[in-house]
């Protein structure tokens, strides 16, 4: 009986990654379709599993009941029916996922020991699933006038142990494994701002958090204020912080759940305006030549190392998550378009470059972060990034090549590339070259001309674990109260600070990566008003 209620049992923890549509993974269906096989063959339901079957459109397994009887359970789950997100229960990483079998319906809780493993599953099915949902559009078309009528498709279920195999019609397996549809829609409740008062909701500031509760049997995928993604957690209590103009807003909160039920909620809240004596036209004219540029950033901490040869670091994880909410917060980098990738194998770190050689234009300005061990090999002289399934340092063949990064930076068409390492024997990665403010020139002409910039925290020479460099780095970021910053001011604000106070007097570089396009512009930080 245990085994059954294995499967049966569902549950709810913290939500740790969801799906981006809007950045959707990158992969083909037959990659998709390998991660998928990988995932299950590695869950903690491995061991339960006879045999998988896995397909463009579903994946189904087979297990046998309690007691050693000869009829073995089928679960059948359809890539439509998986929740693109990955929630922690316990010191395991689940996905939930509805499923159809003779007999037993409900929902899988599938779940993994690494976060990372839970996440390439949601990834390669929502890759399977947008595919599913394009091919059953197109099977949709009318036939035409001489086509023929195709023969009822028949389906083999494995049968018991001691029956003999004999093949059943398409209509009937529908028929026994369609599960009962859930179609009530989520319920929706607004707690915060109070919307049950019979007078309309009047605001002064100029954003607003919306607090409430979405509720449904089946349990809440995602909810939106506005189409902003809120804090959601197992209980479907949720938290978003809109924007609001002067004048009438409409609050739009939409909840859907793990069948894709959706129930909106709309409010509407006056926010007041004040009296305005004079307002001089050239204090919000923006500097001339700097657009209205998107900023994205890409965050790579690696701290825990599966190889015993290779030292585990104590602070990456928490020097990219502080760094990123300074940026955040301080400057014009939108959350939404900020990747971190905490303790990345090899082929994510890859992965998350190839999106971006895909994502980002030449409108679009880049900052990649690393925090995590390097190494120098001198007869080969080249730098490598260790993620965190390197092998020790007899084997670099799975470690990933500075020439490789910076084909990556070379091939990404965004504006400006700023490259942060904070690691070992950061300043023979990249072919820096050390660079200090020569003369003075205008904002516009540095944001003119593109670049691909780099400040490393030292030269060939290891650095500690706990990073100096960082410090400085994050603190002139934040008491920076200058509206434009460029990259080179700010090395040069940090580049003493650091010497003075490092142990090992590590001396931070600065300068172009060589051959990847630079033409002598540098990163412009631009300061939130």
């Amino acid at each position: 009986m245990s085994l059954l209620l294995l499967f049966l049992t569902t549950g709810c923890g913290t939500v740790v990654y969801r799906v981006n549509p809007d950045s959707p993974p990158q992969m083909s269906a037959s990659e998709a379709m390998e991660a998928v096989e990988l995932s299950l063959t590695i869950s903690d339901q491995s061991k339960n599993i006879e045999s998988l079957k896995v397909d463009e459109d579903f994946f189904d397994f087979s297990y046998p009941p309690p007691g050693g009887r000869a009829i073995h359970h089928r679960l059948t789950v359809s890539y439509d029916n998986i929740a693109h997100e990955v929630f922690k229960t316990g010191n395991r990483y689940a996905v939930n996922a509805v499923f159809r079998s003779p007999g037993i319906p409900g929902t899988i809780k599938l779940s993994w020991k690494s976060e990372e493993d839970a996440r390439n599953f949601v990834d390669a099915a929502y890759v399977l699933r947008k595919k599913s949902s394009r091919d059953k559009h197109r099977e949709k078309a009318p036939p035409t006038a001489t086509a023929e009528k195709a023969s009822p498709k028949t389906v083999m279920i494995p049968p018991p142990a001691s029956a003999p195999s004999s093949p059943v019609p398409s209509e009937k397996i529908a028929a026994v494994q369609k599960p009962p549809v859930e179609k009530i829609p989520p319920k929706i409740t607004i707690i915060s701002p109070d919307v049950t008062r019979s007078v309309q909701v009047v605001a002064r500031q100029s954003r607003i958090t919306v607090t409430g509760v979405a509720e449904s049997k089946i349990g809440i995928t995602e909810v939106t204020v506005n189409g902003l993604q809120a804090e959601l957690d197992e209980s479907g209590n949720f938290s978003a912080e809109v924007p609001l103009k002067v004048g009438r807003n409409t609050i739009v909160v939409a909840a859907v759940d793990l069948l894709k039920n959706k129930t909106e909620n709309r409010f509407n809240l006056q926010r007041m305006g004040g009296k305005v004596s004079h307002v001089k036209k050239e204090d919000f004219a923006p500097e001339p030549g700097i657009p209205a540029a998107s900023y994205h950033a890409l965050f790579v901490a690696v701290e825990d190392y599966e190889s015993k040869d290779i030292g585990k670091l104590d602070y990456a994880v928490s020097d990219a998550r502080r760094l990123r909410d300074i940026l955040v917060s301080n400057y014009t980098f939108e959350k939404e378009n900020t990747i971190l990738l905490e303790n990345p194998n090899r082929k994510t770190i890859y992965k998350t470059l190839q999106g971006l050689r895909s994502k980002l234009t030449e409108k679009d300005n880049l900052l990649i972060f690393y925090a995590g061990h390097g190494y120098w090999l001198d007869d080969m002289k080249q730098g490598f990034w260790l993620p965190r399934d390197a092998s020790g340092i007899n084997d670099p063949s799975d470690w990933i090549p500075n020439s490789n990064i910076r084909d990556y930076i070379k091939a990404i068409k965004a504006k400006h590339i700023l490259l942060v390492a904070d690691a070992c024997f950061s300043g023979g990665m990249f072919k820096v070259r050390d660079a200090f403010p020569g003369r003075q020139i205008s904002i516009e002409k540095i944001y003119e001309q593109p670049s691909r910039k780099a400040i490393t925290s030292g030269s060939l020479k290891t650095v500690p674990d706990r990073s100096v460099f960082l410090e400085f780095l994050a603190k002139r970021l934040r008491e920076n109260n200058e509206m434009y910053l460029d990259a080179q001011k700010l090395f040069t604000s940090l580049r003493e600070a650091v010497i003075n106070n490092s142990p090992i007097h590590q001396t931070p570089l600065y300068g172009a990566i060589g051959e990847t396009g630079d033409e002598g512009g540098d990163f412009i930080f631009i300061k939130r008003q």
